[in-house]
């Protein structure tokens, strides 16, 4: 295979390129995946093992697409570095944490359980004020700075008290999850630094085993991350990163741009390598695109083009409230679909926050179009999900008194609050995990003989399941067992709740998806708990037939043919808290990736007045709609004619109609308003109108 067919020069250099750090920043759309994929082979067709090469992304679906790209070009390839940065840490972890002094059969907790640890911990010591969800945001940002965790508290802008008092939760907090032999998502990247650095053998391994390390979206990586892997390249420098800095959209996630500069800092004598070229867009959406990010002052200079042609203009509309924004979406993607033979899968809708998607969803909803809400509420996350894997983690670690209190009761069985207390002081009295608790539940006192044998028929069952995962059973067998013998398929089906066939439907795509797994090279129960814990929302994304309504955040790494970016207006898109400018370069860089995404047609809406999170209020268009040349620009109409006499968002007074807005030209001359009822309420009829009636 000539693995340089089809390149660009800038691409072919990347390709080639072998030995010292090599910095390309790859604009979007400029073929990224395939220079990652193609360098790979191109190091093992120069003799390099493939477990000598440590290839990072940022999600599950793109390490697939990755794994899939090099078994078509290299047959039989035994590579199983392709990961994420969690995924990898995971792996290390398995065969390391011993010395940090956790159990090689640790599970992974995910956000929503470790806030509910705080919650747990917060109740302990009587504290109903402080939220979760707050300190969860704290204790993050403490991991991931790699500061002394002192310092780092002592440091943060809040009341004395409120530090200490933080401080002292991240410690309890910390030690719960060690003796639950659990860890969180960001103790998967911190303890492997901490691995690292006191166990400096364990680091000589892992850099004499990864002589080449390549990491793409680099921009998105936080600072434990950056140090992760300046600590694995620190020996050979054989690193290599790709990156865009115009799309780093995740400082909130702890994400920092500059970490860019500092590996150019950390490797002056870099090779940089600009790809420029985008394979995606039409050159109108490009130059659109390249005019906003212009306009943020840590833009770095390049300049995307294409050869698809200028392709179509770009449709900017005004509604004159969310709901009507909404009907034009709604009317449009219709419309498209009907003429042009689309399927709905090509199309997208953006916007800026989860909240805005309801009109949206009622408007597709009326016009019979099926869509699919991206990281609303993941897969992962249903209860009857969770429920199951938490049988399947407390199958393989004993300590997580977690799953333990999530299941004991579930299908019911008769077991209350009052009695799980039980069990767990006598397990505490007897340093026991809760699970061996169990074996002696006969000795722990005030348990009825019901509830005895109750419990010892769960500890069978759970041994049971344990003993299948050490004898390397296959993950569908053991779902298979856990619904049955649980009693939890059964439950289901004599419940009579009205969404018991759904639950009973998503329990056997669970089992589906086990299925799929046992084709992966590792494929032990631990290695599926642990590729359910690290899905990322993006990975929820699937190839129905139907239109994707998405954040502009979730649309990262994404294409579509035909874009929909909703909520153009100031304290929508940016942001009401973007206020600094740094802030406001992120909102930028974010409607850069937006723009981006769209392959042939991109749609810009905003309205008047939108009425979101309780209340209406009326704003200005976007700041970066303005950043847009005019000339790019169309304004829709229903029959593809210009607007010559009226603009769409301008209030009006019709003889007819009373007061309302220009909503939609349909024809040079004659409009559609948005009228008002006597009782103030707006409505969406499309009305005809000649444009002489107005007053």
């Amino acid at each position: 295979m000539d693995l340089l067919a089809g390149l660009n020069d800038k691409q072919k250099e990347a390709v080639l390129h072998i030995d010292g750090p090599c910095i390309v920043l790859a604009g979007a759309g400029s073929g990224k995946t395939g220079v990652l994929t193609k360098r790979i082979a191109h190091l093992v067709d120069k003799g390099i093992e493939p477990n000598n090469i440590l290839a990072i992304t940022f999600t599950n679906k793109a390490a697939g697409e990755m794994r899939n790209r090099l078994n078509d070009m290299l047959p039989n390839f035994a590579g199983s570095w392709i990961q994420t940065f969690h995924a990898a840490c995971f792996k290390i972890l398995r065969m390391d944490i011993d010395k940090l002094g956790y159990d090689k059969n640790f599970t992974i907790i995910d956000d929503n359980e470790a806030k509910n640890l705080i919650k747990a911990i917060l109740k302990e010591e009587n504290d109903y004020e402080t939220k979760p969800e707050y300190i969860h945001y704290i204790f993050k940002n403490a991991k991931n700075s790699l500061e002394n965790y002192e310092s780092y508290f002592a440091n943060l802008s809040e009341p004395l008290e409120e530090k200490n008092k933080y401080f002292s939760l991240f410690n309890t907090y910390n030690f719960r999850l060690k003796e639950l032999n659990v860890v969180d998502f960001e103790d998967l990247i911190v303890l492997c630094i901490k691995l690292f650095e006191n166990f400096p053998n364990v680091l000589e391994k892992y850099q004499n085993w990864f002589k080449y390390i390549m990491i793409d979206e680099y921009q998105d990586t936080n600072y434990a991350q950056y140090m992760w892997a300046k600590l694995l390249a620190s020996k050979d420098g054989n690193i290599f990163i790709v990156g865009d800095p115009d799309q780093s959209i995740y400082s909130w996630r702890g994400a920092e741009p500059y970490n860019i500069n500092r590996f150019l800092k950390d490797y002056p004598n870099c090779k940089v390598i600009k790809l420029e070229k985008n394979y995606r867009s039409t050159q109108t959406i490009l130059t659109a695109a390249n005019s906003v990010i212009k306009h943020n002052e840590s833009f770095i200079e390049k300049n995307l083009y294409t050869d698809k042609g200028e392709g179509e203009k770009i449709v900017r509309f005004c509604a004159g409230d969310s709901f009507h924004e909404a009907a034009f979406v709604a009317d449009t993607i219709s419309e498209l679909a009907a003429k042009t033979n689309r399927e709905f899968r090509e199309f997208a809708v953006f916007y800026r926050t989860h909240a805005q998607s309801r009109a949206i969803e009622e408007s597709l909803f009326r016009k019979n179009i099926p869509y699919n809400i991206v990281g609303a509420h993941k897969f992962y996350e249903r209860k009857e999900i969770k429920d199951i894997i938490a049988y399947l983690r407390l199958a393989i670690n004993n300590n997580d008194k977690l799953s333990f209190e999530r299941i004991i009761n579930v299908p019911r069985r008769g077991i209350g609050d009052k009695t799980v207390e039980k069990i767990e002081n006598y397990a505490n009295e007897k340093n026991l995990t809760v699970l061996e608790a169990l074996e002696y539940v006969e000795d722990i006192p005030a348990l009825g003989k019901k509830v005895t044998g109750k419990l010892q028929e769960f500890y069978g069952m759970i041994n049971y399941f344990a003993k299948l995962a050490e004898d390397d059973a296959a993950v569908a067998e053991i779902i298979d067992e856990v619904l049955n013998m649980s009693g939890y398929i059964q439950d289901l089906k004599d419940s009579g709740q009205p969404d018991a066939q759904t639950k009973l439907e998503n329990l056997q795509e669970l089992k589906s998806l086990s299925l799929e797994f046992a084709d992966e090279e590792e494929n032990t129960l631990e290695d599926f708990l642990a590729r359910v814990a690290l899905v990322q929302d993006i990975d929820d994304v699937d190839n129905d037939n139907t239109v994707v309504l998405m954040t502009y955040h979730g649309a990262k790494g994404l294409e579509f043919p035909i874009v929909f970016m909703t909520g153009m207006e100031e304290g929508v898109f940016p942001s009401y808290r973007s206020d600094s400018v740094e802030d406001i370069e992120e909102e930028r860089r974010l409607c850069y990736v937006g723009i981006t995404r769209a392959m042939e047609q991109l749609f810009l809406t905003n309205a008047e007045s939108r009425l979101l999170y309780g209340y209406e209020r009326s704003n200005q268009p976007s700041r970066f709609l303005e950043e847009i040349p005019e000339d790019l620009l169309s304004t829709y109409t229903r029959h593809g004619k210009p607007i010559v006499k009226a603009v769409v968002g301008i209030r009006v007074f019709h003889k007819k109609f009373g007061a309302g807005l220009i909503t939609d030209i349909i024809e040079d001359g004659e409009i559609a308003i948005i009228d008002f009822d006597q009782a103030g309420e707006r409505m969406l009829r499309l009305d005809l109108a000649p444009l002489e009636k107005l007053i």
